[in-house]
């Protein structure tokens, strides 16, 4: 029976983060002449989708990765500290997935709010640690499935498909991958306003315990509170 839920939650974890970024994407406005920097950005095939969409080749990657595309500026920093921008300098900030790993969130916000134009946008993706699979997991006594505890292994939920990872799985650079802090709708609209940003919209991607798109994606717009993720769109 464990097997089966497993396999039944990549699944539905799957087709929630294809949903993730098919709304992330929407929330992208053209402009060929932005600054655009990505914090956070994977191997940088989501990033250069998100360029292509709004049509700027002018990109930048920070985080602490490697092996990125020739177009794309890549800057290697610790995201918990000061970032290594001037004032003002970006008219687009993506963070898909990030925050939820950062141990000193205040300080990130602070810092792009400093880098981003006036005129600019912000677009950040996270877990909900409202959806309704972390509710069950905690109904059960379990731990949340979107968040960590050790840098060793997973534990605390054996429903979990990566349940008992090695340490590997979790460090990388000697740096804690793993999820510090998970945010539910209302705590993340009003962590964003407490820095200075408006809020211009939070919509909800995926849906559990559906797997079928189309009911992921119906059920996440009448109540983005309970999806598995938040997509938020932030101005200065």
């Amino acid at each position: 029976m464990n097997q089966i839920i497993k396999n039944l939650f990549i699944k539905m974890l799957e087709n929630s983060g294809e949903i993730n970024r098919e709304v992330f994407l929407s929330l992208l406005e053209k402009n060929p002449s932005a600054k655009l920097v990505d914090f956070g950005g994977g191997d940088g095939v989501f990033t250069m989708k998100c360029s292509d969409k709004i049509g700027t080749s002018d990109i930048y990657v920070a985080d602490i990765g490697s092996n990125y595309s020739e177009k794309i500026n890549h800057i290697n920093t610790d995201l918990n500290k000061n970032l290594p921008f001037p004032d003002n300098q970006f008219d687009v900030i993506l963070s898909n997935q990030l925050i939820e790993h950062l141990t000193d969130i205040d300080n990130f916000l602070d810092e792009i709010y400093r880098i981003l134009k006036p005129s600019g946008y912000a677009i950040i993706s996270t877990p909900n640690l409202s959806c309704w699979d972390d509710i069950f997991a905690l109904l059960l006594g379990y731990r949340p499935f979107s968040i960590d505890y050790s840098r060793v292994k997973l534990i605390g939920n054996p429903l979990s498909p990566i349940s008992f990872q090695e340490k590997s799985s979790l460090v990388v650079n000697g740096v804690f991958i793993g999820h510090n802090k998970v945010f539910t709708y209302q705590a993340l609209k009003e962590l964003f306003e407490i820095h200075g940003f408006k809020v211009k919209r939070i919509v909800g991607a995926g849906y559990h315990p559906f797997y079928v798109k189309k009911l992921m994606n119906l059920f996440s717009k009448i109540d983005p509170r309970h999806s598995r993720f938040l997509v938020m769109k932030v101005i200065k």
